[in-house]
């Protein structure tokens, strides 16, 4: 295949994934908007913080696939979805905090890519996913090491809220283990 026609099916598939991107964040923007919207079950609400996480993961995936003309463009798409999704995430989790999903959501908020760099916009959100995994039982979640390391590596620890969610993880180490971690002698 030459070069033009690489270079056009390039701006092809990359055209048609930006439309498609922008259709689903209208769509899901058109849905959690609309006034005669019923009220979401607790089933839905899992659903729906699903489809929104794999909206959001889709678009980073295609803006790290892309190179070329669409890259931009394709970024752009992806930061404005990923703005406009992680309120949504966490207004939803919120509803059902104590699940499963609520805990997978809040997690994927505190390692979301653009929430671990300090986009300004979205940090709140980051602290408000860190808040609700303290006060539901997301530190005694077996799953949790991603969430202290995000918190640990790329935050601001200083948080209360943060030191806090450090504290009742820790708590569920247990004494033998801690008192181990502490004595171990570091490498010479």
């Amino acid at each position: 295949m030459n070069m033009n026609k690489t270079r056009f099916f390039t701006v092809m598939l990359g055209t048609l994934l930006s439309a498609t991107l922008l259709s689903v964040a209208q769509t899901i923007g058109q849905a959690s908007n609309s006034p005669a919207a019923p009220a979401a079950s607790a089933a839905s609400v899992s659903e729906q913080l699903t489809e929104l996480m794999r909206a959001v993961n889709d678009a980073e995936r295609a803006t790290l696939k892309a190179n070329g003309t669409n890259e931009d463009r394709l970024w752009k798409v992806y930061a404005s979805l990923n703005a406009t999704t992680i309120p949504k995430i966490i207004d939803l989790a919120a509803q059902e905090a104590e699940s499963p999903t609520a805990f997978i959501s809040c997690e994927w908020v505190v390692t979301n890519r653009q929430v671990d760099a300090g986009a300004r916009k979205l940090v709140p959100y980051g602290l408000k996913a860190v808040e609700l995994l303290r006060d539901h039982g997301g530190a005694t979640n077996p799953a949790v090491a991603p969430v202290c390391w995000a918190i640990g590596h790329n935050w601001d620890y200083r948080h209360q809220p943060s030191q806090e969610f450090f504290r009742r993880c820790s708590r569920r180490i247990p004494t033998a283990t801690r008192a181990g971690m502490q004595r171990t002698p570091s490498p010479a």
